[in-house]
């Protein structure tokens, strides 16, 4: 029996998504037969920028989109006002308590959603462990700059991004199906539904092995934040010494989404002179 996988390229197509991912969502769809009545996603922003899920809303009979930041909320209930099917709520998800998915989806009398969408840029991967509802298809961002047999997750606080094998570890032990990815989104399938369509779920082999191999050597990758990230083996392999930090930046010069002046500080930390003139133009048409 085949396993169900397709490539993002063939089939991406933007209406309001960022890289394609309403195009891969429509052929999912139609492969597996399912349909969309009720689907979720955070953060929202005003409901349409680069949006998985508002070229489904006058098909669906409940969108709920949350957003915790209070302008990008205003312009979210503006949109709302024109599409009955939005369920606005103004918040930032947790992990756990009264503001989890869970929690959100039992005030809103919802017990089973169709599509979940999860961008956060930081803690996106702890939010899917500790959620008990099983959405049909989820997609989540994950930082690609990780590499594909790097494990990691993201640090308490920080805006850096979960690893591609963070994720597929976490849902393959739930029982979920990779079906596709684009250059930041994760799709991930409930292995139910690849049976009943007449698929075998997608499953990669030897894993661990590969991980042990690529544990060994030492990376670098890139934070949400703008931060660089080395991780991986923390000393040289044949003295043991310490490796090198990279581009250590002070705390006031992280953040997402970051301000000019971190932009331009970032830009002269690294000599990138391009980067730099490319900012102050930005700023002087802002003005």
């Amino acid at each position: 029996m085949a396993s169900y996988f397709i490539d993002s390229k063939v089939y991406c197509k933007n209406i309001h998504s960022q890289y394609g991912e309403d195009g891969v969502i429509l052929k999912i769809s139609n492969d597996l037969k399912i349909d969309f009545n009720q689907a979720m996603e955070f953060g929202a922003w005003d409901g349409k920028h680069f949006s998985n899920t508002f070229a489904l809303v006058k098909s669906l009979k409940k969108l709920i989109l949350i957003e915790g930041d209070k302008n990008k909320f205003k312009n979210l209930l503006k949109t709302a006002s024109n599409n009955p099917a939005i369920i606005p709520i103004f918040t930032f998800v947790t992990i756990s308590g009264e503001n989890s998915i869970d929690q959100i989806l039992k005030n809103l009398e919802i017990k089973q959603l169709d599509l979940l969408s999860i961008d956060i840029d930081s803690y996106d991967l702890a939010i899917v462990e500790h959620m008990q509802t099983r959405p049909k298809l989820l997609i989540v961002e994950f930082n690609p700059t990780f590499g594909a047999l790097n494990y990691y997750t993201n640090e308490s606080t920080k805006n850096i991004g979960n690893s591609f094998l963070s994720f597929y570890k976490l849902m393959s032990n739930r029982d979920y199906s990779l079906v596709s990815f684009t250059n930041t989104n994760l799709f991930f399938i409930d292995d139910s539904i690849i049976k009943e369509a007449g698929y075998e779920p997608l499953r990669f082999n030897n894993l661990d092995i590969l991980l042990k191999i690529d544990q060994q050597l030492y990376k670098i990758a890139c934070g949400y934040d703008g931060s660089r990230i080395t991780f991986g083996r923390p000393t040289h392999p044949w003295d043991g010494s310490n490796l090198a930090k990279v581009y250590s930046y002070p705390k006031w010069a992280y953040g997402w989404e970051p301000t000019y002046f971190q932009l331009a500080f970032r830009a002269l930390r690294t000599h990138n002179l391009k980067e730099l003139i490319a900012i102050m133009k930005r700023l002087c048409d802002k003005r």
